[in-house]
C-alpha cells in the first residue's frame, strides 16, 4: 500500500534542518553542503504531480432491532436486518460504504 506524505510539511522541516546546519557549521561544511542536495529534492517535490488523497474512514453495522445504524455517523441503513444466517433464509445483506458518510465497515464487533 503506498504511503502518502503532506509534501508541505517535508519541505518545512527540510527546510528549518538545513538551516539549522548552516548556522551551526556554515555553508562551506561537507555535511552542509551534502544536505544542501535535500533543498534540491525541495523542487522535484514542489514539481511532481499533485494526487487526491481522502483519509478512509472506518466503521461498522450497529443492530438495534430490525435497522442497522452506522457506528461513525449514526445514519439509519434503509436495508432490514434480521436475525439468521445465509442458510435460513432470514438475512439482509449490508452494505460494505455507508450511503452518509462513505465509511467503510470493516470494523469488527470489539472495535
Amino acid at each position: 500500500m503506498p504511503k502518502y506524505i503532506d509534501a508541505d510539511v517535508l519541505i518545512q522541516k527540510l527546510q528549518e534542518r538545513y538551516d539549522e546546519l548552516i548556522e551551526q557549521s556554515g555553508a562551506e561544511d561537507d555535511y552542509a553542503r551534502g544536505y544542501g542536495a535535500a533543498i534540491d529534492a525541495i523542487d522535484i517535490i514542489t514539481l511532481r504531480e499533485k494526487v487526491d488523497v481522502l483519509e478512509v474512514k472506518h466503521a461498522k453495522w450497529v443492530h438495534y432491532g430490525e435497522y442497522c445504524q452506522c457506528s461513525n455517523c449514526e445514519h439509519v441503513t434503509d436495508d432490514i436486518c434480521f436475525e439468521g444466517d445465509i442458510d435460513s433464509g432470514y438475512y439482509a445483506v449490508l452494505p460494505h460504504y455507508c450511503s452518509n458518510c462513505g465509511a467503510k465497515m470493516d470494523l469488527e464487533d470489539d472495535e
